[in-house]
């Protein structure tokens, strides 16, 4: 569960922050997009030359590198920086570990146990927020 939360972090760090790094919004979301298309390309032959579990210590490892990368103000041209470059690096290693975090979930549970946990995976977080929301306003 620690590593969901760590994928999760990361992912909406890396995604929400277009906004703020470039000057040209509408091009940062376009960059961030391919991004996502070339993390869910490259997931899949990258599995099957490393294994499920080494692919996703590849890629946390990329994106918390490329999220340290990002912290020095370098200018590499007119328009890009090493926080652009690095931003879009670790979206796209983050995405294929939001990926393969999906596929590894599905087969760590047992069959009579595996739809509960992923339904828990998706609205859990959700649903605990929503009835503490509630107990406050009572």
């Amino acid at each position: 569960m620690g590593c969901w939360f760590i994928v999760a972090c990361l992912f909406y760090g890396f995604s929400f922050g277009w906004s703020k790094i470039s000057t040209d919004l509408y091009g940062s979301y376009l960059f961030a997009a391919l991004g996502k298309v070339i993390a869910f390309t490259i997931l899949i032959p990258i599995c099957s030359w490393l294994g499920r579990k080494k692919t996703m210590m590849f890629f946390l490892v990329c994106g918390i590198l490329s999220n340290f990368l990002a912290m020095p103000d370098v200018q590499l041209s007119e328009n890009w920086t090493l926080e652009h470059v690095s931003c879009l690096l670790g979206s796209i290693a983050i995405t294929a570990v939001f990926g393969q975090l999906y596929l590894f979930t599905s087969e760590i549970a047992p069959t009579s146990h595996r739809g509960m946990v992923m339904s828990l995976r998706y609205v859990g977080f959700g649903f605990i927020m929503n009835t503490t929301k509630q107990i406050k306003i009572i």
